[in-house]
């Protein structure tokens, strides 16, 4: 299984195809790959559904089982972090870091069809939620008058 592409979507208006996901801009579809998921560790390989293994590595970005010290700078109790790979973000990483703490994970239910997750960005005080599923089940629980 390989992960195609993705087609990013601005303001109502879908956009070209991307077929590398890494090149994209950080924002909500790119936090939402990688962080959208139910990964794990084992013995340092990344493991979990297999999509999810796809989906989160082409954002090459960079998976972490939490520390002490990790629970320490974000404040509350996380299960992971996310983070671009030092490589790929170069100096700015150093002097700003960008990870996002998995806080709370509502796993995948074959009953409604969808998965959430609820994060937060290091040195930012508001949570995002990200939910990914069933087209019909992800159609439902938008608002149409936020549409163009």
């Amino acid at each position: 299984m390989d992960l195609w592409g993705v087609v990013p979507n601005r303001d109502g208006v879908l956009e070209k195809p991307e077929f590398e996901p890494s090149k994209l801009d950080y924002g909500p579809l790119v936090e939402c790959m990688a962080t959208c998921h139910s990964l794990t560790q084992i013995d340092g390989v990344l493991s979990g559904d297999p999509l999810d293994v796809k989906m989160f590595q082409s954002t090459k970005w960079e998976f972490i089982e939490v520390t002490s010290e990790d629970q320490h700078n974000f404040d509350l109790v996380i299960s992971a972090i996310v983070r671009p790979k030092k490589d790929e973000c170069g100096d700015t990483f150093k002097k700003i870091p960008y990870e996002i703490g998995i806080v709370r994970q509502f796993p995948f239910s074959s009953s409604v069809q969808r998965m959430s997750v609820i994060t937060r960005t290091l040195n930012e005080s508001q949570f995002h939620v990200y939910t990914k599923g069933a087209p019909e089940t992800i159609e439902v629980l938008c608002r149409r008058d936020t549409s163009k």
